[in-house]
């Protein structure tokens, strides 16, 4: 299924007034940033009728400080097991110049 509309979400935890937008939008699908949103917040999104889910990995300091491979990974992996945990299977991963 492909979503008809979307947002990315704002930093922190969703508040109740984002709900409330995202829902009288109507939109479908939401992008949430690894360690900058909680997967707590998937079931809420789902609660208001949100059914696309994309979770970014983005570096914090893109093109600051160089990043290994084995660093990214230990990085985001706690991150990553709590989305699939709630059952977001969609990442996007990006590779900064370092």
């Amino acid at each position: 299924m492909v979503a008809k509309a979307g947002v990315l979400v704002g930093d922190g935890p969703a508040t109740t007034m984002d709900l409330t937008a995202i829902q009288q939008a109507q939109l479908e699908a939401v992008k949430m940033r690894a360690i900058v949103n909680p997967p707590s917040d998937v079931p809420r999104y789902r609660d208001i009728g949100v059914d696309t889910f994309l979770v970014q990995l983005l570096s914090p300091m893109p093109a600051q400080l160089p990043t290994s491979p084995q660093e990214f990974v230990s990085q985001f992996a706690p991150a990553v097991e709590a989305f699939v945990a709630v059952g977001v299977q969609d990442f996007e991963i990006h590779g900064e110049p370092n």
